[in-house]
């Protein structure tokens, strides 16, 4: 990771604390979602899927990289 972008640093950094913090939750980095509505597939950095009960959770998390923190 030593070569890569900041912004995918961080989107792997990201994915692997949520690794850590739900173990067993399928994790994707750079996944794709196909829109219900749309039918327009979108870029998701990291996406978590696990069951909880009889319901499967979906969560999406979109990283940013800011270089210049907002106020």
């Amino acid at each position: 990771m030593a070569n890569n972008p900041d912004w995918l640093t961080l989107e792997h950094l990201v994915a692997e604390i949520q690794a850590k913090l739900a173990p067993g939750a399928e994790i994707v980095h750079n996944a794709k979602l196909r829109g219900q509505i749309s039918e327009t597939d979108r870029q998701i950095d990291i996406l978590l899927r696990q069951h909880i009960g009889q319901y499967l959770m979906t969560i999406v998390i979109d990283c940013k990289d800011y270089k210049t923190p907002s106020t």
